[in-house]
């Protein structure tokens, strides 16, 4: 995986943890992975009949994605990474 820089240079993203079932930083598979967890339980709020509890759920989904996109951002931050370029 690569990403752009502030000062424009393009680079490869490395592995910064010894797990073996990802080849990308870890961050960026924790990311991927609550995406598409989120992305299921949106999925599923069709099935909710009752409005609270709708409104639970959809309340605690936008927690969860507001956490996620934080965690991307500042671990984009720490690296200098403008843009992620997926390939």
């Amino acid at each position: 995986m690569k990403a752009k820089l502030t000062n424009g240079t393009i680079v490869e993203l490395e592995k910064e943890c010894d797990c073996t079932h990802h080849t990308i930083p870890h961050w960026l598979f924790m990311d991927n992975y609550w995406k598409g967890v989120l992305s299921e339980r949106l999925k599923n709020v069709e099935f909710i009949k009752h409005s609270y509890v709708l409104e639970a759920v959809l309340c605690n989904i936008a927690e969860e994605q507001e956490q996620r996109l934080g965690e991307k951002f500042r671990n984009m931050k720490r690296l200098g990474i403008e843009e992620l370029i997926y390939e």
